[in-house]
């Protein structure tokens, strides 16, 4: 569904309008030709649709109270949206969200919004790849992170190195333990996602920290390097 800022027609729009897609990147707003997908029968996005239906399941089982107490976090939390508005969740979208958010980084359920806040981030400081023996890894900074906070790795695979906004392109591939200690080894997790490395691919990380008690995360931060 597309979002837009009125003006005097529209100032700016994103997302689907028939079969026309709107966005925008370092160059300013576009608009492209759409394909409607076909069925989504992906492994990650099967997943993914799996834990949405889950929690917005579990949202009915929670008390009046539970639900209250929700509505009123979502209110005092407000989200920015794509094109940098502040919007606010209803109860219902903030459980799914911080749940589903626990659920992919391996944390318990909670029925209850959270009190804190989200955890300081970390900064990536390099991606490191080799070719024999094969390996991938990216550092950050302040680590070993503390105890319940978990680094999450976000990436993209380009066979341009011209290619460089991807913020729309990346994919969560893996979360990091607690406690984490740089660097991260993620080879593995991102060849699952995204096939064979060869050299002249750019690959694009980012990374931000996920309280494991909470589901609150920080804000992202991002790198990329071509190998």
């Amino acid at each position: 569904m597309a979002i837009f800022i009125p003006g005097v027609a529209v100032s700016q729009v994103s997302g689907r309008v028939g079969g026309t897609v709107f966005s925008r990147n370092r160059g300013g707003a576009y608009m492209r030709n759409g394909s409607k997908p076909t069925v989504v029968t992906t492994p990650f996005a099967q997943n993914i649709k799996a834990i949405l239906a889950n929690f917005s399941a579990q949202w009915r089982d929670l008390t009046a109270h539970q639900q209250e107490a929700w509505r009123e976090w979502a209110t005092q939390n407000p989200i920015t949206n794509r094109l940098g508005q502040s919007r606010t969740l209803s109860g219902h979208q903030a459980f799914v969200k911080l749940n589903a958010r626990l659920s992919a980084a391996g944390g318990s359920p909670i029925t209850t919004p959270p009190t804190g806040v989200a955890p300081d981030g970390v900064l990536p400081t390099g991606i490191t790849y080799t070719a024999s023996p094969e390996a991938l890894t990216v550092a950050f900074s302040s680590a070993p992170t503390p105890a319940d906070v978990a680094v999450q790795v976000y990436a993209y695979v380009s066979d341009s190195t011209g290619v460089s906004y991807v913020k729309n392109r990346l994919a969560l591939v893996y979360t990091s333990s607690d406690e984490a200690s740089s660097p991260l080894n993620i080879l593995t997790p991102v060849k699952s996602r995204f096939g064979t490395l060869s050299t002249g691919q750019k690959i694009h990380i980012g990374l931000r920290t996920i309280d494991l008690s909470s589901g609150l995360c920080s804000t992202p931060a991002f790198t990329s390097q071509t190998i």
